[in-house]
């Protein structure tokens, strides 16, 4: 596919081209989920994986990186959550010692 690129017109494939994955001038960083990391352009879909020290706890092909040593929806692991007033402490849930204050 010819896409403009630099003011000029090239020659791009873009079924594997992270800069015009798909089509011309759909580059794969604007689109990047946080905590995440581009790894190119394979058949016209860009490819990512989570950056180190995080885990994709996403569904149905939607991409959700995050920290499972804090994180109160995903403690420890992808969908263990925390309940009511615990939170995420390395990994594990943990009582709230303030009481009613957090």
């Amino acid at each position: 596919m010819k896409c403009t690129v630099d003011n000029a017109e090239q020659c791009i494939d873009v079924a594997s081209d992270q800069h015009n994955c798909g089509a011309c001038n759909n580059d794969c960083e604007t689109f990047t989920p946080a905590n995440a990391v581009t790894v190119g352009c394979t058949n016209k879909k860009c490819v990512y994986e989570c950056a180190t020290g995080y885990e994709n706890c996403g569904t149905d092909g939607t991409m959700e990186c995050v920290d499972l040593t804090g994180t109160k929806a995903h403690c420890g692991s992808c969908d263990n959550a925390c309940v009511g007033k615990q939170f995420c402490k390395f990994s594990s849930c943990a009582e709230n010692d303030c009481g009613d204050y957090e």
